[in-house]
């Protein structure tokens, strides 16, 4: 889950599908000194951005993992809500 006091360089690192979420938002600026080292708070506030909108944005497009057990092993799909 996505929350408001994580830093965005983090969120990127572990989920980089989400940088188009920031871009539809208006947050493009990833490079050194930019939106990447702020919170998604921060960020919210800089870009005039409604702070609940881009975290329901944002948890909204996390992958989906589906795990399916059978009796011999485990597997998993990703769905992606796009």
């Amino acid at each position: 889950m996505i929350k408001k006091d994580m830093i965005i360089d983090g969120i990127l690192f572990k989920n980089p599908e989400l940088e188009k979420v920031f871009k539809r938002f208006g947050i493009k600026c990833f490079g050194w000194g930019g939106a990447i080292y702020m919170t998604v708070e921060q960020a919210a506030q800089r870009y005039g951005i409604n702070l609940d909108e881009i975290l329901d944005e944002l948890n909204n497009s996390l992958d989906k993992w589906i795990y399916i057990f059978n009796d011999k092993n485990l597997s998993y799909l990703t769905v992606k809500s796009y």
